[in-house]
């Protein structure tokens, strides 16, 4: 999972532990792979004061990447015993309180699936894992490119945000890539904005304006 972060998005993953004060998705990514790979070679044997402050800082990260929904749920991991079957009602709230939902196809639920988005500068394609399939693809431009293109969470369900060079910003749903939002934003004049541009959830967008001066931009569908 890690190695698909690093090459298919723009996502910063470290393999030492980030400062407390970075709160970046990339950073709580690397912070729990760093804890992880900590409790992996610990020999089983650590002490209480190191498991609650990485419990903490776990929790806090999860919390972070996957919504308040994870709170209580690591409230009651943190008592529950996952043995002989007994952490089954657990483990079932967790895959119920999973980030939002890829909608569904005319027939089937994909939520059970695993997918790839690839998006190059002009289409963007969904691989189907581990059969490495591709059911959908769309050409996003002819006469310009795509700059920056995330996957973000819009509502109750999650879709491919893409920032072209011609100004335009353009969302797709997933896995289905259909069109649902093309609106005019601002041509790419300067190279500060190509590499500080940045999608988040719910709409939200930034990018560097001046050396000193972040420029926020919220969209909505409608």
């Amino acid at each position: 999972m890690i190695l698909l972060i690093r090459n298919l998005t723009p996502i910063q993953v470290s393999d030492i532990l980030p400062v407390p004060n970075d709160t970046s998705q990339g950073a709580d990514i690397s912070r729990i792979k760093y804890y992880r790979n900590e409790l992996a070679h610990c020999n089983g044997k650590i002490s209480d004061i190191e498991f609650e402050q990485q419990w903490v800082e776990i929790c806090q990260a999860l919390v972070r990447l996957g919504g308040e929904s994870y709170k209580e749920i690591c409230a009651q991991l943190k008592v529950t015993s996952l043995s002989s079957g007994k952490g089954y009602g657990m483990k079932r709230q967790l895959s119920m309180a999973q980030k939002p939902r890829i909608s569904p196809t005319s027939s089937t639920e994909v939520s059970d699936k695993q997918y790839a988005v690839l998006c190059s500068e002009k289409q963007a394609r969904v691989v189907s894992l581990p059969s490495q399939s591709c059911p959908y693809k769309t050409r996003i431009t002819d006469s310009s490119f795509v700059v920056r293109a995330d996957i973000v969470s819009m509502r109750d369900s999650v879709c491919l945000a893409c920032y072209i060079a011609n100004g335009r910003i353009m969302t797709f749903s997933l896995p289905s890539l259909k069109p649902l939002l093309d609106i005019d934003f601002l041509a790419l004049t300067d190279l500060r904005i190509a590499r500080t541009f940045s999608f988040s959830s719910n709409g939200h967008a930034s990018y560097l304006c001046s050396p000193t001066e972040i420029q926020k931009y919220h969209f909505l569908l409608t």
